[in-house]
């Protein structure tokens, strides 16, 4: 039994909270989109009672601090979407935004070591009390401790330190306002103010494949589009590294009862990319459906803006 194993994740701050979990709503997204508010059952009582939940005045934004399970491997720590157990758990936090039309979702990875007992949102940022301190963030800045990123816990720590409530904003001199482009290679992509993102549906390897930019001035954009081009081209070595890293995770730690190792083969018939994502930079996420090689979990692999792999998680 590892270190983070043997410590107990200090996520209670009252006796009467004991049997609260942070897992206590069964789809928060749903429930921030319905109206009235809580139209969930136990939505109200669960704010009120459960401090590590706090929701924005407008309804529309919600940070939930829970135990995840997760993974630890070369000391690195794969937090994954689920909820943690008595055997091994590690504190992570869950940010919510919700549209009247859709919502996302995205788990970051908290330091195990410290004891939290609020968190409260205030505009756009997040407050975080811990021990006699509090930490002062916000939902772009806190994104640097993504789990999909695979950190150790001194990475985490040093991470959680660090963040001063930065946010980077881009001015409108620096993006384009158009509600549709005509891309070279794509055709016709629509924006979608939600998101700030330009999208269109390609023809992929393995089917349609919905691809979307973040928004950028007009040279990088024009960058990005000539860099998505080429990343569909690697689709195949793309995912030929991800099964590298990810076919020995599936074998060691998410197999079903009596269910024998999985081989390349095996593994990469239940793959299927389904979207591909450029940033800013020009790096990029591809996102595969994976079957039940996850338990229904996605896979989540990120390349630079050169298109050189860096790393791939479970997600969704």
């Amino acid at each position: 039994m590892n270190k983070i194993q043997r410590q107990s994740v200090k996520t209670q701050t009252t006796n009467f909270l004991t049997s609260m979990t942070g897992w206590d709503i069964p789809d928060i997204t749903q429930c921030l989109m319905s109206e009235p508010m809580g139209e969930i059952s136990g939505m109200e009582d669960f704010l009120k009672t459960y401090p590590l939940a706090a929701l924005s005045s407008d309804k529309k934004h919600m940070a939930v601090i829970r135990d995840f399970s997760f993974h630890e491997t070369k000391g690195k720590i794969t937090m994954t979407n689920a909820k943690g157990s008595k055997e091994g758990a590690h504190t992570g936090m869950t940010l919510i935004t919700a549209y009247s039309d859709g919502g996302n979702i995205h788990n970051v990875i908290l330091p195990n070591n410290l004891t939290y007992s609020k968190v409260h949102l205030v505009g756009n940022e997040i407050h975080i009390y811990h021990g006699s301190e509090k930490t002062i963030t916000n939902f772009q800045e806190v994104r640097k401790l993504w789990s999909f990123y695979k950190l150790s816990e001194p990475e985490i720590l040093e991470t959680f330190l660090s963040l001063k409530n930065e946010f980077i904003g881009k001015s409108e001199s620096q993006t384009q306002s158009d509600k549709t482009i005509n891309a070279e290679h794509f055709g016709i992509l629509a924006f979608d103010d939600k998101t700030d993102r330009y999208w269109c549906e390609v023809q992929g390897p393995g089917g349609v494949v919905k691809l979307s930019f973040s928004n950028t001035d007009k040279t990088q954009f024009d960058k990005n589009i000539f860099t998505a081009n080429g990343l569909l081209s690697m689709t195949t070595v793309v995912q030929n590294s991800m099964m590298k890293e990810m076919l020995p995770l599936k074998n060691m730690a998410w197999l079903n009862e009596h269910q024998n190792e999985l081989d390349e083969n095996d593994f990469s018939n239940e793959l299927k990319l389904y979207a591909l994502h450029v940033y800013e930079n020009g790096s990029a996420d591809f996102y595969f459906k994976a079957g039940n090689l996850f338990w229904g979990h996605e896979i989540l692999t990120s390349v630079d803006a050169a298109g050189k792999y860096r790393n791939s998680a479970v997600a969704g």
